[in-house]
């Protein structure tokens, strides 16, 4: 029977994705390396994801990964540089590291708690819990007021050029992935309804334009 992957960790670069890989396979983990095609489409709209790499491990090693990034964690935090960043922060701000914990290194998480429990401040996990919950609430909403970019597509598809398929196919399929590894649509029902029109139109009137042009070629050729 085939082993189950699940998603470990992202990373945003493919270098810190082999660091990872790397600490893993010295514990005996094996994973797999992900490039993610989402961010295409989204840096045509100037939507880059933050995190496009996705590191996956067998479920049956989570426990066992989970433990070593701790452990390494904790081992750095040994000889922590007292002029590191984050001891300038407020306790509202490191809190708010807690909640958003996918955009920070296992290294700044463990320390953002290692320096609230130095100022004697309760960190409470229900609360965190139930702000990232709400905070992935928000994230999953799909997104409106695309109105320029719809304008643009219908303009492209009608003059036949592929680039009303790429802006359609943009607002039509496009997805995000969430801090949990969800994947949702990045655009409203709205949108993504005009995307799918722009994809019909661009399919039916870019063959046409194509076979006018070679046409067009053809007769000037004498042919």
């Amino acid at each position: 029977m085939k082993d189950t992957y699940i998603l470990f960790r992202t990373a945003p670069s493919m270098e810190e994705a082999d660091e990872i890989a790397v600490l893993l396979k010295k514990e005996g983990i094996e994973s797999e390396i992900i490039e993610l095609h989402e961010h295409i489409d989204s840096a045509f709209l100037q939507e880059r994801l933050e995190n496009d790499i996705e590191i996956h491990i067998r479920e049956e090693d989570l426990k066992k990964a989970e433990k070593m990034v701790a452990q390494l964690a904790d081992t750095l935090l040994k000889n922590v540089d007292e002029e590191h960043y984050l001891f300038s922060y407020s306790n509202e701000e490191l809190m708010d590291i807690l909640v958003k914990k996918n955009e920070w290194s296992e290294y700044d998480i463990a320390l953002t708690r290692k320096i609230l429990v130095d100022r004697n401040v309760k960190v409470d996990t229900d609360a965190i819990s139930e702000q990232r919950e709400e905070r992935l609430d928000t994230l999953a909403k799909p997104e409106g007021g695309q109105a320029g970019w719809i304008i643009a597509g219908y303009l492209f598809a009608f003059l036949g050029g592929i680039l009303g398929l790429v802006i359609g196919s943009v607002l039509w399929q496009s997805k995000k992935r969430l801090p949990n590894g969800r994947k949702t649509f990045a655009y409203d029902e709205y949108t993504r309804k005009h995307g799918g029109l722009i994809v019909l139109i661009s399919a039916i009137i870019l063959p046409i334009t194509f076979a006018l042009k070679m046409m067009g070629q053809l007769s000037i050729l004498g042919m």
